[in-house]
Protein backbone atom coordinates (compact mmCIF):
# COMPACT_ATOMS: atom_id res chain seq x y z
CA UNK A 1 0.00 0.00 0.00
CA UNK A 2 1.31 3.35 -1.20
CA UNK A 3 1.41 6.18 1.71
CA UNK A 4 -1.07 8.86 1.66
CA UNK A 5 0.40 12.70 0.65
CA UNK A 6 -0.79 13.07 4.19
CA UNK A 7 1.47 10.50 5.62
CA UNK A 8 4.06 11.76 3.34
CA UNK A 9 4.19 15.52 4.81
CA UNK A 10 4.20 14.26 8.30
CA UNK A 11 7.18 11.50 7.80
CA UNK A 12 8.94 14.73 6.75
CA UNK A 13 7.32 17.32 9.05
CA UNK A 14 8.51 15.03 12.12
CA UNK A 15 11.83 14.13 10.46
CA UNK A 16 12.89 17.71 10.66
CA UNK A 17 11.59 18.50 13.77
CA UNK A 18 13.47 15.72 15.21
CA UNK A 19 16.41 16.98 13.23
CA UNK A 20 16.03 20.30 15.01
CA UNK A 21 15.43 19.10 18.39
CA UNK A 22 12.23 19.47 18.45
CA UNK A 23 11.60 16.28 20.30
CA UNK A 24 8.28 16.49 21.96
CA UNK A 25 6.85 17.92 18.57
CA UNK A 26 8.79 15.30 16.46
CA UNK A 27 6.72 12.72 18.82
CA UNK A 28 3.63 14.14 18.35
CA UNK A 29 3.81 13.86 14.75
CA UNK A 30 5.42 10.79 14.32
CA UNK A 31 2.49 9.13 16.42
CA UNK A 32 0.15 10.25 14.56
CA UNK A 33 2.11 8.88 11.20
CA UNK A 34 2.14 5.65 12.88
CA UNK A 35 -1.59 5.96 13.64
CA UNK A 36 -2.18 6.50 9.96
CA UNK A 37 0.57 3.99 8.42
CA UNK A 38 0.81 1.11 11.61
CA UNK A 39 2.54 -1.63 9.29
CA UNK A 40 5.04 1.29 8.09
CA UNK A 41 8.77 0.44 9.32
CA UNK A 42 9.76 3.82 8.25
CA UNK A 43 7.12 4.85 10.41
CA UNK A 44 7.88 3.01 13.20
CA UNK A 45 11.92 3.52 12.71
CA UNK A 46 10.84 7.43 12.98
CA UNK A 47 8.70 6.68 16.09
CA UNK A 48 11.38 4.67 17.82
CA UNK A 49 14.12 7.44 16.76
CA UNK A 50 11.48 9.94 18.43
CA UNK A 51 10.76 8.41 21.78
CA UNK A 52 14.46 8.03 22.00
CA UNK A 53 15.54 11.17 21.88
CA UNK A 54 13.07 11.84 24.54
CA UNK A 55 14.17 9.42 26.64
CA UNK A 56 11.55 7.20 26.31
CA UNK A 57 13.18 4.19 26.21
CA UNK A 58 10.71 1.89 27.18
CA UNK A 59 8.56 3.24 24.69
CA UNK A 60 11.62 2.99 22.31
CA UNK A 61 12.41 -0.35 23.17
CA UNK A 62 9.01 -1.24 22.32
CA UNK A 63 9.00 -0.46 19.32
CA UNK A 64 12.16 -1.38 17.91
CA UNK A 65 11.45 -4.80 19.32
CA UNK A 66 8.67 -4.30 17.06
CA UNK A 67 10.45 -3.59 14.09
CA UNK A 68 13.21 -6.66 15.28
CA UNK A 69 10.64 -9.27 15.43
CA UNK A 70 9.10 -7.84 11.80
CA UNK A 71 12.61 -8.45 10.67
CA UNK A 72 15.21 -10.18 12.17
CA UNK A 73 18.18 -9.07 9.89
CA UNK A 74 17.20 -5.52 10.19
CA UNK A 75 20.85 -3.94 11.23
CA UNK A 76 19.25 -0.29 12.08
CA UNK A 77 16.44 -2.08 14.72
CA UNK A 78 18.93 -4.05 16.58
CA UNK A 79 21.12 -1.53 16.88
CA UNK A 80 18.37 0.82 18.47
CA UNK A 81 17.19 -1.73 20.52
CA UNK A 82 20.51 -2.51 21.91
CA UNK A 83 21.49 1.27 22.57
CA UNK A 84 18.07 1.78 24.23
CA UNK A 85 18.18 -1.47 26.00
CA UNK A 86 21.68 -0.48 27.26
CA UNK A 87 20.23 2.99 28.58
CA UNK A 88 17.96 0.80 30.50
CA UNK A 89 21.17 -0.59 32.40
CA UNK A 90 20.25 -3.88 30.88
CA UNK A 91 23.42 -4.68 29.13
CA UNK A 92 22.90 -8.34 28.61
CA UNK A 93 20.02 -8.08 26.30
CA UNK A 94 21.77 -5.31 24.66
CA UNK A 95 24.61 -7.03 23.92
CA UNK A 96 22.81 -10.10 22.74
CA UNK A 97 20.99 -7.69 20.24
CA UNK A 98 24.05 -5.99 19.22
CA UNK A 99 26.56 -9.60 18.78
CA UNK A 100 23.42 -9.99 16.29
CA UNK A 101 24.11 -6.47 14.61
CA UNK A 102 27.75 -7.21 14.31
CA UNK A 103 27.45 -10.87 12.51
CA UNK A 104 24.94 -9.12 9.77
CA UNK A 105 27.03 -5.81 9.68
CA UNK A 106 30.73 -6.41 11.12
CA UNK A 107 31.81 -2.45 10.85
CA UNK A 108 33.11 -0.02 13.11
CA UNK A 109 29.86 1.21 14.39
CA UNK A 110 28.55 -2.26 15.35
CA UNK A 111 32.03 -3.14 16.66
CA UNK A 112 32.60 -0.46 19.34
CA UNK A 113 28.67 -0.63 20.49
CA UNK A 114 29.21 -4.47 20.87
CA UNK A 115 32.59 -4.14 22.65
CA UNK A 116 31.54 -0.66 24.97
CA UNK A 117 28.05 -3.18 25.62
CA UNK A 118 31.03 -6.51 26.48
CA UNK A 119 32.80 -4.01 29.00
CA UNK A 120 29.70 -3.37 30.61
CA UNK A 121 29.16 -6.56 31.45
CA UNK A 122 32.02 -7.90 32.26
CA UNK A 123 32.79 -4.92 34.76
CA UNK A 124 29.27 -5.92 36.74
Amino acid sequence: MEPTADSVALYREASQLLQDRRVREATQRAEELASLEPDARSALELLARTYFAGARLGRAAEVFQRLVDGDPIDVFARIGLARTLQRLSRPDEAAAHARIAVALDPNADTLALLESLQAAVTSR
